[in-house]
């Protein structure tokens, strides 16, 4: 039976490390050097709006408008540091406040969701077109 020598050890870690760093590191090469950032609210899954989000100090407040069942609402969106909320819908379109509780969310993975209007609220990234997928099964 053959056993490892130091070298084999060597190029399984090193191998074992390229291969854990690039699922780290291959979704920031597909960023824009930009990096702009769009805050996009959408209704039953279509777009209604979309706001650029900013990295300022000072508290920004967004007023946007939507349609609920032929009723005009308006809702405001908080925006700081490069994250934004929702603040606190009419409670006769909206009974529970858990789209307020979700809190600040400044990723592409997060989101706010008010269920009973399907309204969603999520974080979109400039992206570089290619044609690699870096996403594998």
């Amino acid at each position: 039976m053959k056993h490892f020598t130091i070298y084999d050890k060597i190029l399984i870690f090193t191998i074992a490390l390229i291969s854990i760093s690039s699922m780290v590191f291959i979704p920031f090469l597909f960023m824009d050097s930009s990096s702009d950032k769009y805050i996009v609210v959408n209704i039953s899954g279509n777009e209604i709006h979309r706001f650029h989000l900013v990295e300022e100090r000072e508290l920004q407040l967004q007023e946007f408008t939507f349609v609920v069942d032929g009723a005009e609402y308006s809702a405001v969106l908080e925006i700081k540091d490069g994250r934004t909320r929702l603040r606190r819908l009419p409670g006769n379109i909206v009974p529970l406040s858990i789209h307020s509780d979700i809190g600040w969310i400044s990723e592409p993975h997060q989101m706010i969701v008010a269920l009973p209007i399907k309204l969603v609220i999520t974080i979109e990234g400039t992206r570089i077109e290619s044609d690699i997928d870096s996403i594998s099964h």
